[in-house]
């Protein structure tokens, strides 16, 4: 303190920082390579460490962390002396226990290590780098070592924005006046509080230029480039796919490669080509050579065992056998890398639009409708070859599914039970991207109830009807609003213009629930339930007419643009009705046309 003024932390530490330029003279000329990051067969210089910046390696769970850490110092043991700072002495114990290259290295001096002190914290709060620097010269750390610091969560941990900038000013010029490599690693966190050292990391651009992350997605490991420079140029977001690991437990590149932050394929060994079943190309001709054609989608898992970025091409089949093929979606996609395509190709019905979102959830990368002729499949194939599945999948089937399949119910309901199911698949499909249609249909005046009713031929779960005073209520589920006309059409067994005088339309979840409010309403001052009617008035077919029905395939595609194709069911009419045909509005009125009777007494 000069003048009567007060030093500031920051000068204090600047400084101390001098010190560090007196320990590390200019770098001197070593002819050591740099070494690599542990992972065999990456392309040009994207494995080499580089020299004279601080390279920081981040592992994103335990299983990375353990594998990485020791074939990482197995590579720099072949490339020159090594300094190992370590923080758990169990960890290095087991490491030269297990590898016979890291224990000769140690018994023969070319690996030395040094265990992290207690209470470096605190030195490194009060003093910067300056006393780790002086610990390691007195380990016999020298301009030939290649430093290691395994992890490094403690350097940065409890550090204030300011001290960081300077004990980051620090370790940049301590790297750039050495020749060897200054990697830091970082080990995954058990709490989101615990990663705030690799978040510390990521952000520290001034001082990491060159930040790696191991990871695992489907199962496989991948080597992700937040930000590296090599002889070639920089790389951002690019990410390297591994092989599985073997029983040797040794990292090795597997030929593929993307870019962004949302993947795009820039390279794989299997990137053209294509598996698929017999049923997705029967009768078509000028099918590729090199195209791997199997008989059933039980094949698929075994043709596609060791498939990196190939394109998989499955036949959507019928609804019968969804559940077995949203399975084989799921099980693909969690056990192969997301470069891997996945096509759902519809060959005979057209698909429900809740089975085309659940595919898409479950794994798919898109929906091949049956109107895209094969030549223009194959350019989609083209097209597609570097798209990359970028959603995440849970790794249980049922919760992946989610509320994407609806409820085990149809047709006619009570009013108070229909409320109740209607209610609990808008809130199981919300934010799944599924458009469910509301029709309030208001019948003609001296319509009986019971024969509208008694009309409907609704042969798929989740699409349910009931009853008001005046109207019948109508939901279709993962029916949206342009094949609302057609799927009505195949509801009712008659014109609608028979039955109904006009019809009230809703499509978001906002306005359905406000109607579920005003029709629970009426629930509370009394609503007739034509459930024990109808079984009555239907007789002994009843119960076989309720089951459900296989659902098949037809050719017409104008006939179920929303679902995989179901029959219609034979209409057996309740009563002989005479009804005058008047044409149906588009949209109701504002007050019912028909109230009914209120007897005195009542």
């Amino acid at each position: 303190m000069r003048n009567g003024q007060r030093s500031s932390p920051g000068g204090k530490w600047n400084l101390l920082g001098s010190l560090l330029e007196r320990f590390n003279p200019p770098p001197p000329q070593v002819n050591d390579p740099p070494g690599g990051l542990g992972i065999e067969g990456l392309p040009g210089d994207v494995g080499k460490l580089p020299c004279g910046v601080p390279v920081a390696l981040i592992a994103n769970d335990p299983q990375s962390y353990e594998v990485w850490m020791e074939s990482l110092l197995v590579d720099a043991v072949l490339s020159g002396p090594v300094c190992l700072l370590a923080d758990d002495r169990a960890w290095v114990d087991k490491c030269l226990h297990n590898n016979t290259r890291l224990s000769f290295a140690h018994e023969q001096g070319h690996l030395i290590i040094w265990m992290l002190s207690p209470d470096l914290r605190v030195r490194l709060r009060r003093n910067g780098l300056a006393s780790l620097v002086k610990d390691l010269a007195l380990v016999g750390f020298n301009p030939r070592h290649a430093l290691f610091v395994v992890p490094a969560n403690r350097l940065f941990k409890g550090l204030s924005s300011q001290q960081l900038q300077v004990v980051g000013g620090q370790l940049l010029r301590w790297c750039q006046r050495r020749a060897r490599p200054m990697v830091f690693c970082l080990e995954p966190g058990e709490t989101v509080q615990a990663d705030t050292e690799a978040r510390i990391v990521r952000v520290m651009t001034h001082v990491f230029l060159h930040v790696a992350t191991l990871g695992q997605q489907a199962g496989r490991l991948n080597l992700y480039l937040e930000r590296w420079e090599g002889e070639s140029g920089a790389f951002f977001d690019t990410c390297y796919g591994l092989l599985p690991l073997t029983e040797t437990e040794s990292l090795t590149y597997d030929g593929s490669v993307t870019i962004g932050k949302v993947p795009e394929l820039v390279n794989a060994p299997d990137q053209f080509d294509v598996i698929t079943t017999r049923s997705v190309v029967q009768g078509i001709k000028g099918v590729p050579e090199h195209w791997k054609i199997v008989d059933t989608d039980a094949d698929i898992l075994s043709a596609a065992t060791h498939a990196i970025a190939a394109t998989v091409l499955l036949d959507a089949g019928s609804a019968n056998d969804f559940t077995l093929k949203a399975r084989l979606v799921h099980q693909l996609r969690l056990t192969h890398p997301r470069t891997l395509r996945i096509l759902v190709r519809e060959t005979h019905g057209k698909l429900r639009a809740n089975f085309e979102q659940a595919l898409l959830h479950l794994g798919a990368n898109e929906v091949i409708y049956r109107e895209v002729g094969f030549p223009r499949l194959l350019q989609q194939l083209v097209e597609g070859s570097r798209q990359a599945y970028t959603k995440d999948v849970p790794p249980k089937f049922e919760l992946a599914l989610g509320g994407l399949i609806p409820v085990s119910a149809r047709g006619y309901q009570s009013p108070a039970v229909f409320v109740d199911l209607v209610r609990d698949m808008l809130e199981s499909t919300h934010g799944l991207g599924v458009s469910h249609s509301y029709v309030q249909l208001q019948l003609l005046p001296r319509m009986p109830h019971i024969d509208a009713i008694g009309a409907s031929r609704i042969a798929r779960d989740g699409d349910l009807l009931t009853a008001d005073e005046n109207a019948l209520h109508v939901f279709l589920f993962a029916c949206p609003e342009p094949d609302l006309e057609l799927a009505l059409a195949r509801v009712f067994a008659c014109p609608l213009s028979q039955l109904f005088i006009s019809q009230v339309v809703s499509f978001t979840d906002v306005s359905i629930k406000g109607i579920l409010k005003t029709l629970e309403t009426k629930i509370r001052h009394g609503l007739p339930d034509y459930t024990a009617a109808l079984a009555m008035m239907a007789g002994p077919d009843a119960e076989v007419a309720n089951e459900a029905t296989p659902s098949e395939t037809v050719d017409d595609a104008a006939s179920g643009v929303d679902l995989l194709v179901e029959p219609l069911l034979p209409h057996k009419p309740v009563h002989q009705i005479t009804v005058h045909a008047r044409p149906i509005s588009q949209r109701g009125a504002d007050r019912p046309l028909y109230q009914p009777t209120v007897w005195e007494g009542e």
